[in-house]
Order: C-alpha cells, then structure tokens, then sequence
C-alpha cells in the first residue's frame, strides 16, 4: 500500500519538501467519507490505483486532486481539474518526467472529472472523443478511481457507450 509511505512521507515533512502542493492537502475538509480530509482520499485512490501497472496512472491518482487545496470556495473546489494539471505539470517536470508522459498524466488530471450523463446526445459523446487514446486513458484512470463517488452502473455504462463509439 503506497499510502502507507505517503504517511510516512507527510507525518516527517519530507512530503513538503518534495511538493508543498500534495501536502496542502492534509487537513483540507472532502465531504465524501465521514472523518477523512482530502489527503485521505488521496491516500484511497493511490492505494486502488496499485491495481494497474501503469505508472501514469498511479501517478495521476496521487496528482489529480493536487489544485483543490488552490481553488477551495464554499466547500466547492470548481476547476480543480485545470489548476491541478498545471501544477501537476510543473512537478512532473521537476521530478524529470519525461515530456511525453507529463503529457500523458496531466491530460488525465485535466479530465477526471468526466463524467456521462444519459441526457448526451451522440453529437455531444463524439464531440468528447475527439481524441480515442485520450478517451481510453480517461477511462482506465476512472475505472481504477471509483472512490470519486460516481455511481459505479452510471460510469460502467459511459465506458461501453464509449468503447463501442472507439470501435466503429
């Protein structure tokens, strides 16, 4: 479990050292499980997310909420998703990240919050998966984060509405 060294990493400040902004988190209110902040629901995804051997992806489950802390207002954290890639970015690349995979993560960071809705029009889904690879990468990064509170039958069904438009 990755959390536990996470823990580790904040309870020791070495956490703040290394990005300020993931160590902002601690104590920044979530409203998704009672008794847990932010930097717990971060811990949650980082530890669903050893599931897949992608690196990207166990990289954006610890990034993708990295810009809430930044854009917190009246317990909404609107554009998160956006402040977050940036910041993401820059880390990446302080980190060495190669520019092809800071691409790769960042692009995942700044849509996590897709979500469908049966109200969609074909026009409205094409539209979204302008891109295919892009779309696939969303959705294993959202099948391995299933924390968010998404309806799981809801976010199911967007994934085989979507792997049935990549195929035709």
């Amino acid at each position: 479990q990755p959390s536990i060294g996470l823990r580790l990493m904040a309870d020791t400040n070495v956490l703040a050292a290394i990005s300020p902004d993931l160590a902002a988190q601690r104590g920044v209110p979530q409203n998704k499980v009672a008794g847990e902040d932010l930097w717990d629901h971060t811990l949650r995804s980082v530890d669903g997310a050893v599931r897949t051997q992608d690196a990207r992806i166990r990289m954006a489950a610890l990034l993708d909420d990295i810009g809430k802390p930044l854009t917190m207002a009246d317990g909404r954290f609107l554009g998160h998703e956006s402040v977050g890639a940036e910041l993401a970015d820059r880390l990446l690349e302080s980190w060495g990240w190669p520019v092809a995979e800071r691409g790769r993560i960042v692009r995942l960071i700044r849509h996590h919050m897709f979500g469908y809705e049966p109200s969609w029009s074909d026009a409205a889904i094409r539209r979204f998966i302008a891109n295919p690879q892009s779309l696939r990468a969303i959705r294993n990064f959202n099948l391995t984060h299933m924390n968010r509170g998404r309806n799981a039958y809801q976010a199911s069904h967007c994934y085989s509405v979507a792997d049935a438009m990549l195929d035709e």
